[in-house]
């Protein structure tokens, strides 16, 4: 099995993976402040929206777990795998980044599980704008 192969290619969909999750983050905090500006009803695009958001952070903080610790045991179990330089080095595999994606996520989940207690369609908004602006911040920090 080629160990290089599949680590560089496992480090491209991680940071495809990241472009797109704070798209996705950053769609949905475009589509609150939209509903909050219009005072529009909270309807199944905005919960559809809001929870693939949350979807793909979690699996961007699986795949961030999963690039540290296939760091943390290569130098470990296989330190005779010889990796390109510059993805060893990379701020990417640091544990803080995995922190902060961490934090991300619970920023986004705690605005999923508030907004889904909401009873009108300007507090669905409010939950949602302020807590995936937060993940959405947290987020772009370690970009």
């Amino acid at each position: 099995m080629n160990y290089e192969l599949f680590f560089s290619g496992f480090f491209n969909l991680f940071i495809y993976w990241k472009i797109f999750t704070i798209i996705l983050l950053f769609l949905t905090f475009f589509n609150s402040t939209k509903g909050l500006v219009f005072k529009r009803e909270f309807k199944n695009f905005d919960f559809r929206l809001s929870l693939f958001s949350l979807i793909f952070s979690v699996i961007f903080l699986v795949l961030s777990l999963f690039l540290w610790l296939m760091n943390f045991g290569k130098s470990y179990w296989y330190p005779k795998i010889k990796i390109d330089e510059a993805l060893v080095s990379s701020p990417v595999l640091n544990f803080e980044t995995t922190i902060f994606n961490f934090l991300s996520l619970l920023m986004v989940s705690i605005g999923w599980s508030l907004h889904r207690k909401a009873n009108t369609s300007f507090k669905k908004f409010v939950r949602i704008f302020i807590f995936y602006l937060l993940g959405l911040l947290i987020l772009t920090i370690r970009f």
